[in-house]
């Protein structure tokens, strides 16, 4: 299944890199998980199928115009594990419990982790010192240019604007 998201990005990226729409590349995307998913994973009647993952394409889209593919791979686990552990809470006695609970723990544990690396993040001011040394080296090189463009108008405004014509020559 991640395979075949990963299809999708890609032929959506290329799609999206030669026709320039990206209602065109993401109708790609939205289509391929509606009609290729549904062979990996079987969750009830065929209509219901197509609504469901079209549905599922349409947030798999948005998060990976709005993010990116691994995130989209993320949600996709994410979407995954709640299918296959839903019977640990839907259907009581369940021998699927201990897998919805590891479930539970697992997303409380990552709310929890995202919540700390909000609070405990570092200010965008802070991260003014880790500017690559190939973003100074590239503004070095635009003032070297300016001023050989600088140096070439001054040059060029001490030459004359007419050749001068002298006789017998």
């Amino acid at each position: 299944m991640l395979f075949a998201l990963c299809i999708f990005a890609v032929a959506a990226t290329q799609f999206y890199s030669t026709h320039k729409r990206k209602w065109l590349a993401s109708l790609v995307v939205v289509l391929g998980v509606i009609l290729i998913v549904p062979t990996f994973q079987n969750v009830g009647p065929a209509v219901s199928e197509m609504v469901l993952f079209g549905i599922l394409g349409i947030v798999f889209l948005a998060i990976f115009l709005k993010w990116d593919i691994l995130t989209v791979f993320f949600t996709h686990f994410l979407f995954v594990l709640m299918l296959e552990s839903s019977s640990g809470w839907l259907v009581s006695g369940s021998p699927d419990l201990p897998a919805f609970i590891l479930l539970v723990v697992f997303l409380f544990g990552n709310a929890v982790a995202a919540v700390l690396f909000i609070i405990k993040g570092e200010k965008e001011q802070s991260l003014s010192g880790y500017v690559p040394d190939y973003v100074e080296e590239l503004a070095q090189e635009q003032r070297i240019k300016q001023e050989l463009r600088i140096a070439r108008d001054v040059q060029q405004s001490f030459l004359p604007v007419e050749t001068p014509r002298f006789k017998n020559m």
